[in-house]
């Protein structure tokens, strides 16, 4: 802390002293005379505070119990300063013969450029509005949606890598159970934990308020507990149940005050104005702050909605593309197809391989999106058999593709193909061949 002399405070016959150090305003105001209505000021405040919540402010330490009031005229006494103190000097000043303040011409000694006389009853707070708060608590929310399902991803990722969700019988049980119950206190425990702990701080602000300017404090606008801060969200839990009408109250009541904030005795307020850190003017958002207000709270319903589309869209549109692929490759064997089932009509049903004249090898037969096919059958049941050419796809650029063997099979002379695959969903099939 600096120990230069800029802090000012008053007597009971509000007679300015000072300028004091930090130090000295410290220990004036630890004096058992110490002036129970003192008002103090420091050099880049706007205005006069009273002595609470100046010293809240300065972070001093405030006196245990409060003092019976001076005399009027009696200034609080100060430890002994070294000579080349301000105070010293003005004490030095005062015993060679230099007028008392009370002698001199009457003047307000409280005034200071840009620092009016205030009491404690002109505090006046600048209450948050119902929108401002909003867009506040729905940046807070994104925010939270994003940790949570970091956490539950995480989560997942080590209950089915341990194995606890395999098929195992009760193993897969108690997998789900554990998922479950995570996933479960991660909703409830995260936003509590999220919201209790930046209220309950000395600013006072979530990352949501801190960014619109303002914090949430108790009645006397100072720092609230750790179990206000409960209370306060455990309101506002409820009321979240309850489609929100809790907090739709801020809308409505004089302060702006939600349910929560009225059963914890709470109030939202803009923070101090920069550069006056003793300042209670308001500290108001400009119309460009209004801009962001009404795109925060449009962003927060728009994203989830183009999410869903989204969600929606990119697996249809995968399913096309891989769709469209296999389709053009059963278009492109079209031809040997029609041999195929020639064949088996003019060789009493039998299947044609590789090594009959009118076939060539497996390696010649290429196209757009394959580079062989083999010959092959398999037995469907007793005198009974399929014939299938198995395509291996090939410079589709898609990975799940390329590599795959497409089974294009027959089950008899005059009857239609059908397809299949080991790695392609049969809804991703043609559906010249897809087989229902």
């Amino acid at each position: 802390m600096s120990n230069e002399a800029h802090h000012y405070y008053s007597n009971a016959a509000r007679q300015q002293i000072g300028p004091v150090s930090r130090e000295d305003l410290q220990a004036a105001l630890l004096a058992p005379d110490w002036h129970s209505k003192a008002m103090v000021w420091r050099e880049g405040w706007e205005k006069w505070l009273p002595w609470p919540e100046a010293a809240r402010v300065l972070g001093l330490q405030l006196p245990p119990a409060s003092s019976t009031p001076p005399p009027a005229g009696f200034p609080p006494a100060l430890p002994e300063r070294s000579a080349s103190s301000p105070v010293a000097r003005a004490d030095h000043t005062a015993r060679s013969g230099a007028p008392a303040l009370a002698d001199r011409p009457a003047e307000n000694f409280y005034a200071s450029p840009n620092a009016p006389v205030m009491t404690p009853s002109a505090v006046q707070w600048d209450y948050a509005s119902f929108w401002t708060r909003l867009a506040a608590y729905l940046i807070d929310r994104l925010i939270l949606i994003v940790i949570m399902v970091a956490a539950i991803a995480l989560l997942s990722g080590l209950v089915f890598g341990l194995g606890l969700a395999g098929k195992n019988g009760t193993n897969e049980d108690m997998g789900h159970l554990l998922l479950f119950s995570g996933i479960m206190l991660i909703m409830v425990v995260f936003p509590a934990v999220y919201f209790i702990y930046f209220e309950q701080s000395e600013s006072g602000m979530t990352p949501g308020k801190r960014l619109f300017g303002i914090r949430v404090a108790d009645l006397d606008g100072k720092r609230i507990s750790v179990g206000a801060a409960f209370i306060r969200n455990l309101i506002a839990a409820i009321s979240g149940a309850f489609y929100g009408v809790g907090h739709i109250v801020a809308a409505f009541t004089e302060r702006h005050q939600a349910l929560h904030d009225l059963g914890a005795q709470t109030i939202v307020i803009h923070k101090h104005q920069s550069g006056s850190a003793g300042s209670t003017q308001p500290s108001r958002r400009s119309g460009a702050g209004v801009g962001v207000i009404i795109g925060v709270i449009i962003a927060f319903f728009t994203i989830p909605i183009l999410g869903i589309m989204a969600a929606i869209a990119i697996p249809a549109y995968q399913d096309y593309t891989v769709r469209a692929k296999l389709t053009q490759v059963f278009n492109d064997t079209a031809a040997l197809r029609a041999e195929v089932q020639d064949f088996r009509t003019n060789h009493d049903d039998q299947c044609p391989s590789h090594d009959d004249a009118s076939f060539q090898p497996a390696a010649q037969y290429q196209g757009q999106f394959f580079s062989s096919i083999e010959f092959g059958s398999r037995e469907i049941y007793e005198d009974s058999r399929e014939c299938l050419l198995m395509v291996t796809l090939d410079h589709t650029n898609q990975s799940k593709l390329d590599g795959t063997i497409l089974t294009l099979s027959l089950a008899g002379a005059g009857q239609s193909w059908t397809c299949s695959s080991d790695t392609v969903f049969q809804r991703n099939m043609p559906s010249a061949c897809r087989g229902y």
